[in-house]
């Protein structure tokens, strides 16, 4: 939601309107007066009029910032709170005027916020705050924006995380159960081609009883963050290790998924094979 000029709640608008539009049609461009009939009318709600009367201030100085940031407030206003590509092509306007106007760098992070930049959000606020009062009553309520989109971050952060990227099921030839040390490793990896090297890969013990669901994820990948939306096909390798190698020693025991496309659906790996040389 757009935010309205700070002082507008002491400013009294029936009490001076017809005195301002008196003057005004002495003095029809004088900016006071126009920042003033917008004032009143955002006051008022009518901001169909606050926009109209915005608009004129800024003819008469177009390169006023306070004036620009005035009618991208009152026509974000008039468009339900919406700080659109209109609004912010203004706000930019104010900002290249004067970098440290506080309310056009506020309404500009709101704007990047509703587009979910959240990021650039923060950014504008930041430098907003540092130049607005301490204890002043928009510096209050920009902490807040900037303490509610850090956590909105976070959060999104935590599920990006979180989310699955292959599901792996991990089964085993009764016959190579019995070829199981009790301090083996097992590594599960997601690869792309044969040659290259893994994009995900998850160490674990290994487990008393298969099968055994194997999720990658970023957040418990050992390799980090890849790009899977770059990555047409992949495949799975699920290998028990003696040594605890993630490299293929003679007498570990193996097995490969099928080629597919990254995707949640649950994969299937049969662990059916020794290897008789190291890799």
């Amino acid at each position: 939601q757009s935010l309205k000029a700070k002082d507008q709640n002491q400013f009294n608008s029936g009490k001076h309107a017809e005195q301002i539009e008196q003057v005004l049609k002495q003095d029809p461009d004088n900016p006071k007066l126009l920042e003033q009939m917008t004032k009143v009318y955002m006051a008022r709600g009518d901001y169909e009029k606050a926009v109209e009367f915005a608009n004129k201030r800024v003819e008469s100085n177009p390169e006023n910032s306070n004036a620009l940031t005035q009618l991208a407030d009152a026509l974000a206003m008039l468009k339900k709170g919406n700080i659109d590509a209109e609004v912010m092509q203004i706000l930019d306007k104010a900002i290249s005027l004067d970098s440290r106007n506080p309310v056009a760098l506020t309404l500009s992070g709101i704007g990047h916020q509703q587009k979910g930049e959240t990021a650039s959000a923060i950014s504008q606020w930041n430098v907003a705050v540092t130049n607005l009062p301490v204890n002043s009553e928009l510096s209050a309520r920009v902490n807040e924006l900037i303490q509610d989109a850090q956590k909105q971050l976070t959060s999104n952060q935590k599920n990006t995380d979180n989310e699955v990227i292959a599901r792996i099921n991990v089964k085993i030839d009764p016959q190579l159960i019995r070829k199981i040390e009790s301090n083996s490793t097992m590594f599960v990896f997601l690869k792309s081609t044969e040659k290259a090297p893994p994009l995900y890969a998850i160490k674990t013990k290994t487990p008393k009883n298969f099968p055994v669901l194997i999720e990658f994820t970023k957040e418990n990948s050992m390799l980090g963050n890849t790009n899977m939306q770059k990555i047409d096909l992949v495949y799975a390798v699920a290998r028990i290790s003696k040594t605890g190698s993630p490299i293929g020693r003679t007498g570990d025991i193996e097995g490969k998924s099928e080629i597919f496309k990254p995707t949640s659906d649950t994969k299937i790996i049969t662990i059916n094979r020794v290897l008789d040389n190291d890799r």
